[in-house]
């Protein structure tokens, strides 16, 4: 995977999915059923903060019009200004803090921080939110791997331009077949700490609409858990010629939710 020079800047934060849901209640019980728990939010104000070890999703009920990708942990005025620099411009601003660009899809891009938030994230803090030890949501439940938002796009090259503007570069995929990976790694100042990486994956006319995709899990586990929660999806799991296994579910706002793991990438 190519990386980001340590000088590269700015540094953009922690990537968070926003899914934008019509029943906060029936979303937050499907999600927990693979291990996606409650951690934050307030679900009387229909909204809500989910992790499963290093993932993190939040679920809005009638606060934003569509999923959204959030930017936590950047500096809000560095961000912006390099980002005018490259060309793009800001389409809304919301309070000192926060600002929104639009990306060639109508995909709104959110970025928000408090001076905490960049503290935390410079420190090398893994998520939006400290993790006591005590964490229930981390190190238990089924092991989903990592997290790829997979991005619907009309026009692979320019939407691939606009995210190059926010630093990612290519780092895999096939744009003569409609599809590319991007990806940045932040280096923090400490050399011990884990490098944040964000990936972006964009398909051109090959998904229906923007898809969870969780990488590196045991995908038949995975389909086990579901059907003991509730969603038997066993006979869904597909084996490749190589070992590799996927499943594709639907979450109950129609949304893809894909779990697809090669044999390189397994983290068990």
């Amino acid at each position: 995977m190519t990386s980001i020079h340590p000088s590269e800047q700015p540094q953009l934060g922690w990537l968070v999915p926003c899914l934008a849901v019509q029943d906060l209640k029936n979303s937050l019980e499907f999600y927990a059923k693979f291990g996606l728990l409650q951690y934050g939010g307030d679900v009387a104000e229909d909204w809500a903060m989910l992790r499963n070890r290093a993932i993190e999703i939040h679920l809005f009920q009638g606060h934003i019009p569509r999923d959204l990708l959030n930017f936590r942990g950047g500096e809000p005025d560095e961000i912006r200004a390099a980002l005018s620099e490259r060309g793009l411009t800001v389409r809304t601003v919301l309070g000192e803090r926060s600002f929104i660009f639009d990306d060639p899809d109508h995909r709104e891009v959110f970025f928000d921080s408090g001076p905490s938030e960049v503290a935390a994230y410079q420190s090398g803090q893994p998520l939006t939110g400290a993790i006591p030890e005590e964490d229930v949501h981390v190190g238990t439940g089924i092991d989903l791997g990592n997290l790829t938002c997979c991005l619907a796009c009309t026009h692979l090259k320019i939407t691939k331009e606009f995210y190059e503007h926010l630093g990612l570069v290519p780092a895999g995929g096939d744009p003569e077949e409609g599809w590319l990976i991007l990806a940045r790694r932040d280096h923090l100042p400490d050399p011990g700490k884990r490098l944040m990486t964000t990936s972006l994956s964009l398909f051109q006319d090959m998904i229906p609409r923007d898809t969870l995709n969780f990488r590196g899990g045991n995908v038949a586990e995975i389909a086990e858990a579901l059907a003991e929660a509730g969603i038997d999806a066993r006979d869904e799991v597909k084996v490749a010629a190589d070992g590799g296994e996927c499943l594709l579910i639907m979450d109950p706002d129609e949304r893809p939710v894909f779990f697809d793991t090669t044999p390189p990438e397994r983290l068990y």
